[in-house]
């Protein structure tokens, strides 16, 4: 089944937009969404208010609605943050491209390369705008409550940056024995690796953690595993019931660990296995040998002399799909040495060390010596508390894009003042203000003050404001990544002069 292309993705388009940008700014509206239960919720997400469009009929619009979600996706797991203004930009560069084909008569490659180029050109505009949000307790609040916009967020946010400073080593508990949510500090760190295949998501409880405390971490960093090595291991635990997590190289197969151990010890173990994927991953076994006191797999023996004494130890343990939470103390000679032995790079290659890599350092070196800070939330049920975790982990997430790559201005002002240095997106660009000023009701201010570096309007009081001063920020993060998803989708669609769906 084929289709003419052009009239079905502009109708697609615009009706995903109308259905998705009422959503919109401070005073955006909500959705009424039926579960598959038919029990009603309501939600002021983007990307979810989108993923109903996947109900068209029409296979070629359902098509369609599949492209656009996909760059909200990505738009949310980059920046999470941005799916909104990722369908409203997406909208506007296709309607953009076609003035260019229909009104100037240009080739729709041509079309769909000179908006591709604009939108690049965009991007780079937009990193003249950046502003430091580090440092900022008010900047890091306003970040919080401007993506999830719920004021106790982004004092919960706020208060926990207080603690965890900007390696914002944050994590989320359920708190049923009080009436107002709180912050706890304590030792810990986080690492960004976790379990990875669906045979180990199985062992996970509904929530897709796996949870143990007192657990036993076992440092496996050569993939180097015989089954006599774990025979000798099991023999030396004194009780089945401890829960071990062995902790293993980007080079082991997890799956095959995991079938070992089914068929050495059947179902008598509670255990987890975390796949360590970074750049450097000698290093975060350093890390987390001092941070639970545990020694790490001797590079030429393996697990032939590897025996519970050699474990790291976690009071508790939370396991998931790409983060892994270790509660520990450690040992503070081991820590220490960790600490001075990256300060020593700082220091020895200060004008030579990149971006990213000072960045890595930076954040190795908070998650030593800075601790865990734990948000415990206050609510009676656990769909109240589901609710706020996930708002909260948008919002902690955003905070750690802004921290890294810094803010713009917010209200739509960062792409509204790089639009006059544009080609053909200018109209597409001044979009997310004008969107937001109509969700509000207001009209819109002078083009003096549209047009100002720092002010701009509130929509929130009706008031002109310092935007920065007033807090009306958005992370530089979700502002790039909406960007550069809406240009991918909508000049493919350009680019497509039919559409065939080979299901239909």
């Amino acid at each position: 089944m084929k289709t003419q292309t052009i009239e079905i993705v502009k109708e697609t388009f615009e009706e995903i937009a109308d259905i998705v940008t009422p959503t919109m700014g401070p005073k955006g509206r909500m959705a009424v969404i039926a579960d598959e239960f038919s029990r009603p919720y309501l939600t002021d997400d983007g990307v979810t208010v989108a993923k109903e469009c996947l109900n068209f009929t029409d296979p070629f619009k359902k098509m369609i609605a599949t492209s656009i979600i996909e760059a909200s996706n990505n738009t949310e797991k980059h920046a999470f943050d941005g799916t909104t203004l990722t369908v409203l930009l997406t909208n506007e560069l296709y309607k953009a491209g076609l003035k260019l084909i229909q009104k100037d008569h240009i080739h729709p490659q041509v079309a769909a390369d000179l908006i591709k180029k604009d939108a690049d050109k965009a991007i780079e505009l937009l990193k003249d705008h950046k502003l430091r949000a580090s440092g900022d307790p008010r900047t890091i609040k306003s970040v919080a409550n401007i993506t999830t916009k719920i004021p106790m967020i982004g004092e919960l946010v706020s208060k926990a940056y207080g603690f965890a400073g900007n390696g914002m080593n944050v994590i989320i508990e359920h708190d049923r024995e009080h009436l107002e949510s709180s912050i706890e500090h304590i030792d810990g760190m986080v690492i960004d690796s976790g379990y990875f295949s669906e045979s180990l998501a199985q062992l996970c409880d509904e929530d897709k953690k796996w949870i143990a405390e007192d657990a036993r971490l076992f440092l496996l960093s050569e993939g180097i595993i015989t089954t006599n090595g774990l025979k000798k291991l099991f023999a030396s635990l004194d009780d089945l019931k401890t829960p071990l997590v062995f902790i293993v190289d980007k080079n082991f197969n997890p799956d095959s660990l995991k079938g070992l151990m089914d068929n050495l010890i059947a179902n008598k173990l509670r255990f987890m296995i975390v796949f360590i994927n970074d750049t450097n991953p000698e290093e975060v076994f350093l890390d987390i040998a001092a941070k639970t006191d545990g020694k790490i797999q001797s590079p030429t023996l393996g697990t032939t002399d590897y025996i519970l004494e050699y474990a790291g130890k976690a009071k508790k343990i939370i396991v998931e799909q790409d983060k892994t939470t270790i509660i520990s103390s450690g040992n503070k000679d081991e820590i220490k040495r960790r600490v001075n032995a990256y300060e020593k790079e700082l220091k020895k290659n200060e004008f030579t060390t990149g971006y990213v890599r000072a960045d890595v350092i930076t954040r190795r070196m908070s998650n030593l010596t800075t601790g865990l800070t734990k948000i415990k939330i206050a609510t009676p049920s656990i769909t109240e508390y589901r609710t706020i975790r996930f708002k909260l982990d948008d919002a902690i997430g955003a905070v750690r894009c802004a921290i890294k790559d810094g803010v713009v201005l917010g209200g739509g002002k960062a792409l509204y003042l790089i639009a006059n240095d544009v080609d053909y997106i200018a109209e597409a660009l001044r979009s997310p203000t004008k969107t937001i000023i109509n969700n509000a009701g207001y009209k819109l201010p002078s083009k003096e003050v549209l047009e100002d570096n720092t002010v701009g309007l509130d929509v929130a009081s009706g008031q002109i404001v310092q935007l920065f001063d007033k807090g009306i920020v958005d992370s530089y993060t979700s502002i790039e990544s909406a960007l550069r998803n809406a240009s991918s989708i909508a000049t493919s669609y350009l680019r497509a002069y039919i559409l065939i769906n080979q299901k239909a």
